[in-house]
């Protein structure tokens, strides 16, 4: 059996005027941003400030 995930693109990005000239790739790599910001928030990655920690290699993201 295999298992199968899935990540979220927002569909403004993909609808919205304002987001038209960018790329597909940039609206990807936007979309596997907050797949880890999900994943961050889950963990606790959060600093006193509410910021958000993404921990993620450019050589992974560089993959997509």
């Amino acid at each position: 059996r295999s298992s199968l995930s899935f990540i979220k693109l927002p569909k403004c990005l993909v609808e919205n005027e304002c987001f038209i000239e960018l790329s597909m790739d940039a609206k990807l790599l936007y979309a596997f941003f907050l797949d880890r910001v999900s994943l961050s928030i889950k963990n606790g990655w959060i600093d006193n400030q509410g910021r958000v920690f993404i921990y993620y290699s450019i050589k992974k993201f560089a993959r997509i």
